[in-house]
């Protein structure tokens, strides 16, 4: 449960005509009370990086063509978003040597075949993919719907982990599709830091013959395995965290949310929303976020939960830096 307002004001009662304001600075936090009129903005100007994207109206390139790579959403200093609808088995093998990446699915049903083995891609479910991994994506449905985070900088898992001992699943090995006779010439997509490569081979590059020692370079971890708090607190779950980003699992409904208005000077939040509602009232305007909405605010924009009708299961990426959608996306 969140802690009271009369608690955080330090015994000051804060009366129903009023609300409570933390202005966080990180190490430094003010709290204050406001009246309730004094909240939101008449309107604004300006190309503050505040933004509602509803992604199950959005198409991507690989819907359609079995050739296409994921569409990017938004760069971030050192990080971007991308999404794929991928209908099609990808017509070639992807490796980055420059991203670490991170998958969750949100919808549909696919298969990732890397060189390191198998795993099953599922509703719920983030698949981790290290830094200069080999893999193809083999979809089994036609609503596949894969959220990407790309960093550059490793992502951490958590001391969130061994709180709450985080299941892990590992990839199955060997694979299931293996090297076709028929097929004379291999493409390989490598993927640098500021070039690309498109590599041509006449043998399967996921064709592994063994894998000596263990490694956690590539496994997933599914949604349901995450409790909604860290035990003994009110927190959400950190799943992952680098020097520019913190990724929080919030599945805070109506009531369990901090029991003020928050403006966070020290990162942007970025939510993807799963399942359920992850409303927000915010200064510049209420964001409707139901399952599928991509939003954005950025540092210092003040907010708070909005109606949540149904307790969410919301991706929460806090970042340091810049943030700017990618051309196109709207």
């Amino acid at each position: 449960m969140a802690v009271s307002r009369t608690i955080l004001t330090r015994g000051r009662e804060v009366r129903a005509d009023e609300f409570l304001e933390k202005i966080d600075g990180g190490d430094r936090i003010a709290m204050d009370v406001k009246d309730v009129k004094s909240y939101g903005a008449e309107s604004f100007t300006g190309n503050i990086p505040y933004f509602q994207l509803d992604l199950h109206k959005l198409t991507t390139a690989d819907e359609t063509d079995a050739s296409a790579e994921p569409t990017v959403l938004a760069d971030l200093e050192q990080m971007r978003f991308k999404l794929s609808k991928r209908t099609a088995p990808m017509t070639y093998t992807w490796r980055s040597t420059a991203h670490e990446e991170l998958h969750f699915i949100h919808r549909g049903r696919a298969r990732f075949l890397t060189e390191l083995g198998e795993l099953e891609a599922k509703p719920g479910r983030f698949i981790h993919i290290g830094r200069g991994v080999r893999y193809r994506v083999v979809p089994e449905s036609k609503d596949f719907f894969d959220f990407i985070l790309e960093s550059q900088i490793e992502l951490r898992p958590s001391e969130h982990w061994h709180t709450v001992d985080l299941q892990v699943v590992r990839p199955t090995f060997p694979l299931t599709d293996v090297e076709k006779p028929e097929q004379i010439s291999w493409e390989e997509r490598i993927n640098g830091l500021d070039w690309t490569a498109n590599v041509k081979r006449r043998y399967d590059p996921l064709g592994v013959k063994d894998i000596v020692g263990s490694h956690d370079l590539v496994y997933a971890i599914d949604m349901d395995a995450i409790p909604n708090d860290v035990p003994g607190t009110h927190r959400p779950l950190r799943l992952f965290a680098n020097s520019m980003m913190e990724l929080d699992i919030s599945k805070q409904g109506a009531g369990e949310g901090p029991p003020f208005y928050h403006r966070n000077n020290v990162r942007n939040e970025i939510h993807f929303v799963h399942a359920g509602d992850a409303d927000q009232k915010t200064e510049l305007g209420y964001i409707d976020a139901p399952a599928g909405t991509m939003f954005c605010m950025p540092y210092g924009i003040e907010h708070t939960f909005g109606t949540r009708e149904t307790a969410p299961a919301t991706l929460l990426f806090e970042t340091k830096g810049t943030i700017k959608l990618a051309e196109g996306v709207k």
